[in-house]
Formats: C-alpha cells, structure tokens, sequence
C-alpha cells in the first residue's frame, strides 16, 4: 500500500472517530472523489462541538433519484428535543455562514448540507 492510500485512510478513521457513518462505503468514495471534503468535515466538527456539545453526527449521502446526479453528503446533527425546539435552526444557521467561505475556497459549495435531527435510540 502506498503512502497516499494510508494517508487517506488515516484522515477517514479520524473523521469516523467523530461522525457515524450511513453506509460508510458509499461516503468512503464520495469523499475519495472530493478530498477536499476532508478539510471541510474537520473544520466542521470544531463548530459542531462548540454549537452542540451532547449532539450525535451522523453522515449519509444524498443521491438525487431525477437524474441530475446531485449527489452530495448530508451532515445530520442529532440533538435532544429541548435543544431541537430552541434554537437549533439558528445555530444551524450560523454554522452554514461559519463554513461558507471554506465551502466557496474549496468548490464545495453544494457538497456538504446539514439538517436537524432528535436523538433516539438509533442515533
């Protein structure tokens, strides 16, 4: 195995220590054929924990069914009902501003989209 390939894997498993995975191959390649991705999803976590300390994260990719082949990740961020009914769109919000010019830098701007979510047991 080259020095490339470990390093990839490298970066995958530190991201899989902070982000459960929905079909983990199928973002495996997504973000093989993005890797600038990497960057983005590591920034984001800084946000995510200072945003959502007690929240769960979840990546799963969304595949558009008309054609059009806009496939892109989706960031699901799984919170208590408390905080799911007391600002949890805006704190979303802020995130998406915090990360939009490193999504702009890095021509991923249609890449990556968060949505909220309530923690249940399968979170």
């Amino acid at each position: 195995m080259n020095t490339e390939n470990i390093s990839f894997e490298n970066k995958i498993q530190k991201l899989n220590e902070f982000y459960q995975m929905k079909q983990p191959e199928n973002i495996i390649t997504f973000i093989k054929d993005n890797e600038k991705l990497i960057e983005l999803l590591n920034e984001t976590i800084i946000l995510l924990k200072k945003a959502f300390p007690q929240g769960t994260f979840e990546l799963e990719m969304y595949n558009d069914l008309s054609g059009e082949g806009l496939d892109h990740l989706l960031l699901n961020i799984y919170v208590d009902e408390f905080t799911f009914n007391n600002g949890l769109m805006d704190k979303i919000y802020d995130i998406d501003m915090e990360i939009l010019p490193l999504q702009k830098e890095l021509d991923l701007v249609m890449a990556l989209n968060l949505m909220p979510g309530v923690k249940s047991e399968l979170n």
